[in-house]
Order: C-alpha cells, then sequence, then structure tokens
C-alpha cells in the first residue's frame, strides 16, 4: 500500500477543490444555455484537420462556409496555428468528427490550467487557502470563464495556450533544477496554439537564470549541462515551420493572410499598427455605460480590467510594495517583475495591432492570454507573506469577477438585452 504524505493529501484536496469550483461555474452556463459538456460544436476546425491528417492529407479536401479557412492554390486550410489538433485527434477515429466532444476536451485542458495556476501562487503563498482563491481569481474570476468549457476552434485554442504558458511559467518559477527541461517546451507548445505568445520567452528566461543561480550555476555552466533540454522545443518549433512550409509555401505562414476577408480586401490589413489608437480607447479601455436607467456593454469588447480584475489587483497589489519597500519592507523581485511586466505590455499592445480583437465577445477575450503571466507578477509579489489591502481586496474582487463574468457569459450567449 502506497503511503500518501498529509502535504500531498492536502494539495491533492486543493486540486480538487479548484476542479470543482471551475465545473460549478460551467454547470452554470450548461444549465443556462444551450451548451453541454459532451457536445460537438459545428465551428469543429480541429476535428476536421484531424481527420484528413489521419488519411494522409494536409488540406481539408472542400469548403466549410461557416468557419475561417484558409484558400491557398484553391485548396482550403485550417488558418489557426495546429497544435490543440492533437487533443482532438484521439476521439476522431473513435467517434468520428460529429462525435468528437470539443466542450470536454477544453473543459479538461482548462482544469489542468488552473491547477497550474494554483500550483505557481502556491509556490509564494503560504496559505493555502489564500492560493486557490488567487487561482479561482485567475480562472473562473476573470474573463477566462467565457472560454474555459467551449469547445469552438476559437475558444480552443486560447484555453490550450492558457494551459501551456501557464505550466511554462510554474516550471520555469520552481526552484528545483530539474524542472528546467520544461518550460521551453510548454511554451513551445502555448505558440502552437497562440503564436503572439512567443513574447514571454524573455520572461520564460529570466526566470530560468534566477533557478540555475540558486542552484550555483551560471548560464553557461547550465547550457553545458543541460544543452539536450533544448532539444524538443526546436523540434517543436521545427515542426511547425515545416507544416507551414508544406501548406503554404513559407515556414511562418499559418494562414491567416489566406482568409479570404483579406485576399479579396488587401487594403484590409489582418494585422496593423494603426489599428492600436483605436483599439486602446475603443476596446482595451472602454467603458460599460450607463443609458436610461440600467449599465450597458460594447458587444465588440470593453475594459479588460473590468471582466478580469486580477489586472487590476495585480496593479494595487504593485503600488502596496512599493510603498512598503520604501519603509524598509522586503525587496521586490526586480527582474522577473520588470520583465513580466514589460511582455504584458508588449504582448496587450500586439493584440491591438489586430483588426478585430476577437469580434462579438463578452468582456476582451484576447486578453485572456497575458492572464497566466499577470499571474506570475502577482505571486512574485506575495512572497513577502504580507498582502495587506490586497488580501483584503481579494475575497470581494474574486466573487464580483466571478459574478459579473457569469451573468456576461450567459448574456452572450443568450443574447440578453443588456448590449450596445
Amino acid at each position: 500500500m502506497i503511503a500518501i504524505s498529509r502535504e500531498a493529501r492536502a494539495r491533492w484536496k486543493d486540486y480538487a477543490l479548484l476542479m470543482l469550483a471551475l465545473l460549478a461555474a460551467y454547470s452554470a452556463v450548461w444549465m443556462f444555455t444551450d451548451k453541454t459538456p459532451w457536445m460537438h460544436t459545428v465551428y469543429c476546425s480541429y476535428a476536421l484537420q484531424a481527420k484528413r491528417w489521419l488519411s494522409g492529407h494536409l488540406d481539408l479536401g472542400q469548403d466549410y462556409p461557416w468557419l475561417e479557412l484558409a484558400i491557398y492554390e484553391g485548396k482550403y486550410f485550417v488558418s489557426f496555428p495546429p497544435l490543440p489538433t492533437l487533443f482532438v485527434l484521439p476521439f476522431v477515429p473513435l467517434f468520428g468528427v460529429d462525435g468528437t466532444p470539443e466542450y470536454l476536451i477544453t473543459t479538461a485542458v482548462s482544469l489542468v490550467g488552473a491547477i497550474q495556476l494554483l500550483r505557481l501562487f502556491s509556490l509564494y503563498c503560504d496559505d493555502r487557502r489564500r492560493a486557490l482563491a488567487w487561482a479561482l481569481l485567475a480562472t473562473i474570476g476573470s474573463n477566462f470563464l467565457l472560454i474555459g468549457y467551449n469547445g469552438d476552434v476559437w475558444l480552443m485554442a486560447q484555453t490550450c495556450a492558457f494551459m501551456f504558458t501557464a505550466s511554462a511559467l510554474y516550471y520555469a518559477a520552481t526552484d528545483a533544477e530539474k524542472d528546467g527541461r520544461w518550460p521551453l517546451l510548454w511554451l513551445a507548445c502555448a505558440v502552437g496554439c497562440r503564436p503572439f505568445n512567443f513574447v514571454y520567452l524573455p520572461l520564460v528566461a529570466v526566470l530560468l537564470i534566477r533557478k540555475f543561480k540558486k542552484n550555483g550555476l551560471t548560464v553557461f555552466d547550465a547550457l553545458k549541462r543541460h544543452w539536450a533540454w533544448l532539444i524538443a522545443p526546436a523540434c517543436v518549433g521545427l515542426a511547425y515551420m515545416a507544416l507551414n512550409a508544406a501548406r503554404f509555401g513559407n515556414p511562418f505562414q499559418f494562414g491567416h493572410d489566406y482568409l479570404p476577408e483579406f485576399t479579396r480586401s488587401p487594403d484590409h490589413l489582418q494585422f496593423s499598427l494603426s489599428y492600436i489608437p483605436e483599439n486602446l480607447r475603443d476596446k482595451l479601455f472602454r467603458l460599460p455605460v450607463w443609458s436610461e436607467g440600467r449599465l450597458l456593454f460594447p458587444k465588440a469588447g470593453f475594459a479588460f480590467f473590468f471582466t478580469s480584475p486580477i489586472y487590476a489587483l495585480g496593479f494595487v497589489r504593485l503600488i502596496e510594495r512599493v510603498i512598503r519597500r520604501r519603509r524598509g519592507g522586503a525587496p521586490l523581485p526586480v527582474a522577473p517583475l520588470a520583465v513580466a511586466g514589460v511582455c504584458v505590455s508588449v504582448h496587450l499592445l500586439a493584440l491591438c495591432a489586430h483588426g478585430s480583437m476577437g469580434g462579438i465577445q463578452w468582456g476582451l477575450r484576447y486578453t485572456i492570454d497575458a492572464i497566466p503571466a499577470v499571474a506570475l507578477g502577482l505571486a512574485l509579489m506575495l512572497d513577502d507573506g504580507h498582502e495587506g489591502l490586497t488580501g483584503f481586496l481579494l475575497t470581494p474582487t474574486l466573487v464580483f469577477g466571478l459574478c459579473l463574468n457569469l451573468v456576461g457569459t450567459l448574456a452572450i450567449l443568450n443574447d440578453w438585452p443588456i448590449f450596445l
């Protein structure tokens, strides 16, 4: 009989509580909409791609007008980065495309991502209940509630990227030298779901250097000892490039430039720096509007810190730690914190260079991609053991975020009249 330590039992209890909380929130969505955890989505680009891969083809063989497909040399291709296809691949031979449970797959991936964030917070927060609350704030207390159960192609990709990014940051942040083998691999997988997540490579690098220094290694020593850890992420990156080259003749082209909306209107760019000022003003920082005695929300996206209050609480924590430091408190981990802030800022600006910023939605779903890095920054600022004002605000902020995002998710799915 295997003996399980008290610490391990407590840890698994926390994982179970976290998963139950997420499933409870998702169940509320399933109960009050036409969604179910085992349903197949009509936006099944990954299942269609998996079916064709299994038959030895890279293209889809025909057009599916309701999907965002790249059209290149008369053939139709999935225009999204490919890695989430691997999650549905085992199900397609068993159940067929129409029986693939994308919602269940996405839900399972979201639970893993939430657990990785809990593990991340637990590195710096000795109070198990507080660490659990922080993990909940980063998931169902944020705009992540909109996507974490949803198997539609866009949202499955985001959920997978969220999970892989959270995993990369957790393994980079631990003190264990052996954990250094995982961060670059998981980040490479995240890029295969959401390419802009590549922006967190400097953050992972800084965390790894910090880890190796704690273990008495210089960067040169670490590279000399662990060079083999670079092989797996390099192979993943080369696989992406090979797939892109085989499909589009360009190792850096995954297909979005060949969507009809861009090829038919050459002046309609997918990405442009000219979009940034408008998206900052009308999406990233746009607030809901009080009109005729009720609050109305823009349907094309609005203030990211409103639906994902972990951003706001992270800013409050930073101010709090700076003030405490000036009064003789514990020093801040300046290097990883600064790099995290720069990476998140660059990521948000890059997202604002996109023409649609996510289309019709609740909140601003693209900004969900940066939450794992925001969670890391927040966790790094909990290392002094004194949460102060931030700790006082945690519970009401979590309740606010959960209620707001649950109501908003139900509203967008049921088309309630609360939108502009």
